[in-house]
């Protein structure tokens, strides 16, 4: 499984200077087939992904 801590920009306008958002943006992730699993606060999120060991789509 992989995991990522994204924030969500979903109805805000993204500020031009994001340094410390390192991750990109939870659609970014959710177009590669993350999903949502918990919220770590207010615009950030937990998106998780199963992947096999080969590193293709699981099985």
């Amino acid at each position: 499984m992989v995991e990522s801590y994204p924030e969500d920009f979903n109805g805000r306008e993204v500020p031009k200077s994001l340094p410390y958002m390192y991750n990109g943006p939870v659609a970014m992730f959710e177009r590669h087939g993350f999903q949502k699993s918990r919220p770590l606060g207010k615009h950030h999120w937990v998106v998780t992904k199963v992947v096999s060991a080969q590193g293709g789509a699981p099985a």
